[in-house]
């Protein structure tokens, strides 16, 4: 019924770095103990327990090892209820009647005692040559199913040998009330006793993502280790690039809605959905182009063009020579539905259905025990039926979406797209109306630093207003950007872009930002801004892009990178928020 897991564990670890696991704190030699040798010179003169013999002499279990990075022991009180339950099972095996229990008793001990084991240096040959078990990484994590199986055998133990009245049994009470003070010891006497009001724990995701270190790996509890086998980046000097290389190369903010970018060539993504297994994009491109999606390329995604199977590539980025593994997938000229969706491999399939089958079985077998035996065919026919179907959900679900549901929806309003349509209401040197006015407000492409956007041109005095019904989780994206032309003139001091909501309590100014890279070299690109919208969630308000001149109306050739009201559910800040790495 573990097949799910650990045949794809066995079949497929090669796809992912689990070498990484092999150094410092994640290799299990780090954290085995000798249970003949005292601890050596590596223990250092901090280590907390008797440093020789198979467990520790002190009452309590200390955990103050972990953070030295030294071998871990078990207690005197788990060594005494160990060699108590063994001692009493194997007196009490030689009864007839007791014997059913003294064997569980024993089954619990021996569990016990390989727990024990795999975390000593003689089970060092099972570490290195068993699969799979590598990815324990820390062998004192045997320690938790070393209490359960240690508390189930003196229990057992216990029970076996306590008759129903008499000394024997006042003895065996006393001892589990013993053992439970000895429980409550253990838990309390290194607790610090506080007699205040207990303090504020407000752990959540956001927490986490807040935390998330600058390394290499996926987040706060990785070191790489399951980063697919694309994900690659030299190591300089003496430690790798942490995973702000993707911010470095392709910040998060230039993603429209965080998911979708336009990698090469002249596109426009005019849509973005999601589900729980796929990312949808809407693409119109002019030219042969590269769409990027914001997910690392493992085996099991799909590509589609047009709900047809189209080629998955992974990107890499040249200036820093390192392969980022996000996926990217060619699009010919046109307007097209482009999708990357999740399921299953040949291998996790066959997983799946044989835990299904097996779970099927186990149900059938329970249902029938006090009935009968099993009947074949049916049990067989049930068998096959959890199978196929379990098959059936991972087709099911990794096929192209006909239809993204409302919902999915993550990109609100295409400002571009209004305009183009008709749908807004524009302002500009060459005249007012619902509609562009070339050349002073005009949509075209415009190449920055290697990258090409849709670009929303908008020459000084402009403005253009679009209403919309704004949803929750509602930012407005755009990149701001003066044509390349500027930034080496003789004369200019750059251009202002504002963003004024209208509602009917009144005008507020959500933006004022002064862009001006003749003087500023850090503005000489695509400057990305994400401006929350949370507080007009549900309201019915009018969008107004305005572009204004500095006090030197020279050179002001200004525009917006796909301006669009997008939804961006998740832990993360939101892309336009500064890291805190």
């Amino acid at each position: 019924m573990a097949a799910f897991f650990w045949l794809p564990a066995l079949g497929e670890g090669g796809y992912v770095q689990l070498d990484l696991l092999r150094g410092g704190i994640y290799d299990y030699r780090t954290w085995l103990f000798d249970p003949l040798r005292a601890a050596g010179a590596t223990a250092g003169e901090a280590y907390p327990h008797t440093r020789a013999g198979p467990g520790d002499l002190a009452l309590v279990f200390d955990y103050s090892a972990l953070s030295l990075a030294v071998p871990e022991k078990v207690s005197l009180g788990q060594l005494a209820v160990f060699l108590a339950a063994v001692t009493t099972a194997l007196a009490a095996a030689r009864s007839a009647r007791a014997r059913p229990l003294a064997n569980l008793a024993l089954f619990w001990c021996a569990l016990t005692w390989g727990c024990w084991f795999l975390a000593s240096t003689w089970s060092a040959a099972l570490w290195e040559g068993v699969p799979l078990l590598p990815l324990v990484q820390f062998p004192w994590r045997l320690y938790g199913p070393l209490a359960l199986f240690l508390g189930l055998a003196g229990a057992c133990a216990l029970t076996v040998c306590t008759p129903r009245a008499g000394a024997v049994r006042l003895v065996a009470q006393l001892t589990c009330l013993a053992l439970v003070l000895l429980l409550g010891y253990g838990a309390l006497a290194r607790r610090p006793l506080v007699l205040a009001a207990p303090p504020t724990r407000d752990i959540d995701a956001s927490t986490l993502a807040a935390k998330e270190y600058n390394r290499y790996g996926a987040g706060t509890t990785s070191g790489g280790e399951f980063l697919p086998r694309t994900v690659h980046w030299e190591v300089e000097g003496t430690t790798r690039r942490g995973i702000r290389i993707y911010e470095d190369a392709f910040p998060q903010a230039g993603w429209q809605a965080g998911l979708v970018r336009v990698l090469a060539g002249q596109a426009a993504v005019t849509g973005v959905s999601v589900d729980t297994y796929g990312i949808v994009a809407e693409v119109d491109a002019g030219t042969a182009s590269q769409v990027a999606f914001h997910q690392l390329a493992f085996p099991g995604w799909r590509g589609y063009v047009d709900g047809q199977p189209a080629q998955v590539d992974v990107a890499r980025y040249e200036p820093l020579a390192a392969s980022l593994g996000f996926m990217v997938m060619a699009v010919p000229p046109g307007r097209h539905r482009v999708e990357v969706r999740f399921g299953p491999t040949p291998l996790r399939s066959f997983a799946t259905a044989l835990s299904a089958a097996s779970g099927a079985l186990a149900v059938a077998w329970l249902v029938t025990r006090s009935r009968g035996r099993l009947t074949l065919v049916p049990t067989l026919a049930l068998a096959l039926l959890a199978a196929g179907c379990s098959v059936a959900t991972g087709a099911w679900t990794s096929r192209p979406m006909s239809s993204p549901p409302p919902d999915s929806a993550r990109i609100a309003l295409d400002v571009i797209g209004m305009v183009q349509r008709g749908q807004a209401n524009s302002r500009s040197p060459g005249g007012s109306g619902s509609s562009l006015s070339p050349p002073f407000l005009e949509a075209r492409f415009q190449a920055i630093d290697r990258e090409t956007r849709r670009w929303l041109y908008m020459h000084p005095p402009s403005a253009v207003s679009v209403r919309l019904r704004v949803p929750s989780n509602a930012y407005f994206q755009a990149g701001l950007a003066l044509d390349p032309q500027t930034w080496h003139a003789d004369v200019g001091d750059g251009v202002r872009f504002l963003l004024d909501a209208e509602t009917p309590s009144g005008t507020r100014q959500l933006m004022d930002r002064h862009v001006n890279p003749r003087a500023r070299g850090e503005e000489r690109g695509w400057n990305d801004v994400w401006i929350d919208l949370g507080a007009f969630a549900g309201q019915d308000l009018s969008l107004t892009l305005r572009t204004e001149h500095a006090a030197d109306t020279s050179y002001d050739w200004a525009g917006w990178s796909n301006p669009q009201v997008v939804i961006y559910r998740s832990a993360r800040p939101h892309p336009g928020e500064k890291h805190n790495w």
